[in-house]
């Protein structure tokens, strides 16, 4: 691999990894604490409009949490990947002055 083409692979990894937590993990987080606050915001207005606020709440919170989950393993592996493409161009450039 040249370049940054381990930095890329790396990140995509990660992130897959990320959706593959958040689906283990964070789907139902974030649909618990979505739902929770959707209902705590509710509690003044009429049944119909705290359904929605709760159900709006759940949608919030599943998207809040991907986002969080798919973008610190994308993050997460584009560094891993950059530290390694750094250590290997280091080496390549040592390997070349001796």
């Amino acid at each position: 691999m040249t370049g940054r083409e381990t930095s890329k692979k790396l990140g995509l990894v990660g992130g897959g990894v990320g959706l593959v937590m958040f689906l283990l993990y964070g789907l139902l987080q974030g649909a618990l604490l979505g739902g929770t606050a959707g209902v705590q915001a509710g509690m003044a207005t009429g049944e119909m409009a705290q359904r929605i606020l709760a159900a709006a709440g759940m949608v919030a919170g599943m998207a809040v949490t991907a986002i969080i989950f798919i973008t610190g393993g994308f993050t997460f592996g584009r560094i891993v990947g950059l530290v390694i493409d750094a250590a290997r161009k280091e080496a390549h450039v040592e390997k070349a002055v001796n």
